[in-house]
């Protein structure tokens, strides 16, 4: 009887020595698959041409800014865009969901210009934020050439002095 339980408790040891080396195995190597995931350098999207090209050079408020883009992109994952007009002042369009294929393309976008926006010289920025994964995002900053917005305001006042040097005053 005395070797029987001398037998069985030296068993138990063997298992509880592999269970615990197991267990800290597999948390190794789950740290070391987190670890991955937060400092790979994953690439998102990358901008072939900057600043991208602007194709309406002026445009009125309320009315479309049709820009291009060289790109080559490396996710087919959902991008969440975000476009700022800049020009001294911040103006933040709302957020959209892209969808695009892995690849590289050169496309033309159009955007309409908010008709709040006064007149002067902006540029548009885009901030294009890629979700690899649960842990880990990728963001790309592009910027476009300077371009000129005509607020309605102006466009209000040009239009009357057209009408008063019709008119002879």
């Amino acid at each position: 009887m005395k070797r029987l339980l001398v037998k069985f408790e030296f068993n138990t040891r063997k298992i509880l020595f592999f269970f615990s080396m197991a267990t800290l195995l597999a948390s190794i190597a789950m740290i070391g698959y987190v670890v991955f995931y937060l400092v790979y350098p994953f690439k998102g999207l990358v901008i072939n041409k900057k600043p991208a090209i602007v194709h309406t050079k002026e445009v009125v408020a309320g009315e479309e800014l049709i820009y291009e883009l060289d790109f080559c992109r490396y996710s087919d994952k959902h991008a969440e865009v975000t476009r700022q007009f800049i020009d001294g002042v911040v103006y933040t369009m709302p957020p959209i969901t892209a969808i695009a294929k892995e690849g590289c393309s050169v496309q033309d976008y159009a955007l309409f210009v908010p008709s709040t926006l006064n007149s002067g010289t902006y540029r548009l920025r885009v901030l294009v934020v890629i979700h690899i994964n649960k842990l880990r995002e990728v963001q790309t900053i592009i910027e476009t050439e300077p371009f000129k917005i005509i607020g309605l305001n102006e466009l209000h006042e040009k239009e009357d002095e057209q009408k008063f040097e019709k008119i002879g005053l």
